[in-house]
């Protein structure tokens, strides 16, 4: 299927080809017992069931094919126990966990397991990941559990390439299983260049993955491509053959010219704007992360920083292209960013805005505080603050918080994977028919104030990020449309959206950008015989 994934079920093969032996055997027993054919070395494969979580691959479960599980049905969860496993990115912990729960087939034990980073637990923060068990045969260690590794959505990636003058640029592409008619394309650049190969710009890429999974498929069916670059090949080339890549999906039918969308974090953000400046008014829209001009420094003020001509690709006569392009951009930073600094997107956005692009429809700012960052991971990961006195502020919006240390608040993308936002906004994209321009709303009005169409409210508390919040929840007579309204992270947090026929709740109105996931929890306060109506 790919090549990565072709090397790994070898090394499965290989690994399945021999018994899995109890630990503490030496070199000579093992062949010893293999010569007598010993009944009890029967672990014949090692699965690693996995999902993508911001920060790479977490492991749910694990399934051991064995021969028979005939000898085996006694065996309790508490029987087997995962050493040195490591639960969040920043190895705040590291823990021995036992299993959640176990179940057999005919021939397969299946594992529950809590999800842990199977990859970073190789030894990085202490020893290397073990399974045991009170049955040694089914003991085994990382390398057998990274040999086995199998996420269904990255899986679902086809590895392939195209070639633009000599310059071949390989690219990870997932296809719906299903479409009716041309669909979106979203296409990533991943930071850096090429230097970890074809593998890592996939698996390492959780925000462009989480546009193939099966949620984010709802709202926003579309291919998913990932482009593989690297920094000793001609520039132009490779963005050709990137376009190649993209008007062969066109071309066939597969993909709509006008609802063609590019990503980039970083580096990739910068090759984004590159191919947006040598393509104008191809892309719908763009998304850039982190990524801003090199030549402005904290040392520049926003209106000093403004006034300069800055560096490919945002000079001014690339900006002036771009602004009268037709392509929408939303910048995403990471406010405790010290190697992107928000200033550097900052003048990118302000150099536009004073171009005639606008704010809020084909001009977004998107900025997380730490604080918001760490509740988009989702995953128990949190950044601290090295020193409380390093802040940062965001140069458009005023809001301040902290940085940390390098690399750790750069990663936008981490905490953009589990940001509806965005893929709200890029599903209103088109070259076809131009967004409404809708300014933000009145800096101080009063959201308490239920708007128009409401004709029934009532007050609550709920836990909304972990902790309780007063609600203002209003809906119309059939509870098919909501408004809620509640404050957290010293913000005010406004959801509009609407209750479908099976119960599933879509946002449609996000006020600050990143809260649409707790819509649901927000709801679950609702008392039904505490309405009162709008007067």
């Amino acid at each position: 299927m790919k090549k990565w994934l072709c090397m790994l079920l070898c090394m499965a093969m290989t690994t399945s080809a021999a018994p899995v032996w109890a630990a503490g055997n030496t070199e000579e027993d093992k062949a010893t017992e293999a010569a007598a054919g010993d009944e009890t070395a029967f672990v014949k494969s090692i699965t690693a069931d996995c999902e993508l979580a911001p920060y790479g691959y977490r492991v749910t479960s694990f399934v051991l094919t064995v021969d028979s599980t005939a000898d085996l049905m006694n065996l309790k969860a508490d029987d087997f126990q995962m050493n040195n496993c490591v639960m969040d990115q920043m190895a705040h912990e590291v823990r021995n966990i036992p299993a959640k729960q176990v179940s057999f087939t005919e021939n397969q034990v299946l594992i529950e397991v809590e999800p842990f980073y199977l990859k970073i637990s190789g030894g990085g923060y202490g020893d290397p990941f073990t399974m045991t068990c009170t049955n040694e045969n089914l003991d085994f260690g990382y390398d057998e559990a990274m040999a086995g590794i199998k996420c269904d959505t990255v899986d679902a990636f086809d590895l392939l390439e195209s070639t633009s003058g000599s310059t071949t640029v390989p690219y990870w592409l997932y296809s719906p299983e299903t479409q009716d008619e041309a669909l979106p394309l979203v296409i990533f650049n991943h930071g850096g260049m090429n230097d970890a190969g074809e593998v890592a710009a996939i698996d390492a890429a959780p925000f462009i993955v989480s546009f193939a999974e099966e949620e984010s498929q709802k709202k926003l069916p579309c291919y998913v491509m990932a482009s593989v670059r690297d920094s000793d090949v001609d520039t132009q080339e490779t963005c050709a053959a990137i376009k190649g890549a993209i008007d062969g999906l066109v071309e066939s039918g597969k993909v709509d010219p006008n609802r063609v969308y590019m990503t980039g974090e970083s580096a990739g953000a910068m090759a984004t704007m590159t191919f947006a400046n040598q393509y104008p008014g191809y892309l719908a829209a763009i998304v850039l992360l982190n990524g801003g001009p090199f030549d402005v420094s904290l040392d520049n003020t926003l209106e000093e920083a403004t006034a300069m001509d800055l560096n490919a690709p945002y000079s001014d006569a690339e900006l002036e292209t771009f602004a009268n392009s037709g392509t929408s951009v939303m910048f995403v930073q990471s406010l405790g960013d010290i190697l992107s600094v928000p200033i550097r997107f900052a003048t990118v956005y302000n150099k536009l805005l004073n171009l005639g692009m606008k704010p809020g429809d084909n001009l977004v700012w998107h900025s997380y505080t730490a604080e918001q960052y760490n509740y988009l991971l989702g995953d128990g990961t949190v950044v601290l603050p090295d020193n409380e006195s390093y802040t940062a502020v965001d140069n458009i919006t005023g809001k301040t918080t902290y940085s940390s240390s390098t690399g750790k608040l750069h990663s936008s993308s981490c905490g953009a994977s589990n940001d509806s936002f965005i893929k709200m906004w890029l599903v209103d994209q088109t070259l076809a028919d131009p967004v409404e321009y809708v300014p933000y709303e009145v800096e101080g009005e009063d959201y308490t104030q239920i708007p128009e169409g409401y004709t029934k409210y009532q007050n609550y508390k709920a836990t909304v990020v972990g902790s309780a919040v007063d609600v203002l929840c209003a809906m119309n007579d059939d509870e098919t449309e909501f408004y809620l309204y509640f404050f957290t992270f010293n913000d005010d947090q406004v959801l509009k959206g609407k209750i479908n026929e099976d119960g599933t709740v879509q946002v449609l109105y996000d006020l600050t950008g990143f809260m649409a996931g707790e819509a649901e929890n927000a709801l679950a306060g609702i008392d039904e015989s505490a309405w009162q109506p709008v007067e």
